[in-house]
């Protein structure tokens, strides 16, 4: 009776313990870039150092995807990943043009009023992306692989009671 249950028991931990690893990947990939993103975000927000914002948004757009939607049914333009790469492209153009200018001056000012107004719309619009990266075949088949293994588990301890 022992022998015949260890299989069992070892394919079900083993699907937890694949599963668990899978979705770590998952949230490695898709999820946690768009979080340090909204970070760098909220930072560029708070300063007027040029060349942190620079730094930063070079950054943030190594970190989204380059275009796409993660939203499957009814995509807006608030979640479209190219629309938010063309807006950090127009931050990156605000921070060139202003680098020039004095920052006592009225253009600079106005430079940083606008940039900090975009850094906060693509944070919103990050904030409504991350749910639906979350509809990936990936995570589901991970969720679905340890939830199994969770149930063999439970399957067995069941059936040791009888």
């Amino acid at each position: 009776m022992r022998n015949r249950n260890l299989p069992i028991i070892a394919i079900s931990l083993l699907a937890i313990g694949l599963g668990i690893m899978l979705e770590g990947d998952f949230h490695a990939s898709y999820v946690h870039p768009l979080d340090e993103a909204r970070g760098m975000l909220s930072h560029i927000q708070a300063t007027s150092n040029l060349a942190e914002i620079h730094g930063e948004l070079v950054e943030i757009k190594r970190l989204l995807p380059a275009s796409g939607n993660p939203v499957l049914i009814n995509p807006t333009g608030e979640t479209d990943f190219g629309l938010m790469q063309s807006d950090l492209e127009s931050m990156l153009g605000t921070v060139n043009s202003i680098s020039s200018v004095s920052e006592q001056s009225q253009n600079f000012h106005t430079g940083m009023l606008n940039i900090h107004a975009q850094s906060t719309t693509i944070t919103f619009n990050l904030l409504d992306a991350t749910p639906y990266m979350y509809m990936n075949l990936q995570f589901v088949l991970a969720n679905a692989m340890w939830l199994l293994g969770v149930n063999g588990v439970i399957q067995y301890a069941g059936t040791k009671r009888k």
